[in-house]
C-alpha cells in the first residue's frame, strides 16, 4: 500500500501470522528478502514469456505472443510488477540481477 520501503519484516510476519525468527532462519535482513522476491518475480516472468519463444511461429509472431505475455504478467502481477521493475527497490534489483548476469556469463 505504501511502497516496500515503508514494510518492515515486524510487519511483515505480523500479516503473514510467522514470527520473525521463522523469516531470519530464511533470510538475513530485509534486503536480502527483497531481492529473493525479485529473483522468484523474474523467475515467474520467465515462465510467462518462454513459452512464446520456442516453437514453429515466425520471430514476428514469436515478439507479438512475447508482449503480449509481458502486458499479461504486468497486469496479473500488479504488485510483483512494480517491486522487480519499480525505482523504490532499483539497487537490491540490480545487485540481484548482476549476480545472476555475472554467473550466467561465467557459465
Amino acid at each position: 500500500k505504501d511502497g516496500i520501503s515503508s514494510i518492515t519484516l515486524r510487519e511483515l510476519t505480523r500479516k503473514l501470522g510467522t514470527s520473525r525468527s521463522a523469516v531470519y532462519r530464511h533470510y538475513s535482513s530485509k534486503d536480502e528478502l527483497i531481492k529473493a522476491v525479485i529473483e522468484a518475480g523474474f523467475d515467474k516472468l520467465d515462465g510467462a514469456i518462454h513459452p512464446t519463444l520456442v516453437g514453429d511461429a515466425s520471430i514476428l509472431d514469436k515478439l507479438y505472443n512475447m508482449g503480449k505475455a509481458y502486458m499479461a504478467f504486468a497486469m496479473q502481477n500488479p504488485n510483483l510488477y512494480r517491486t522487480i521493475f519499480g525505482n523504490e527497490i532499483q539497487k537490491e534489483r540490480e545487485e540481484s540481477c548482476d549476480i545472476k548476469d555475472e554467473n550466467d556469463a561465467a557459465g
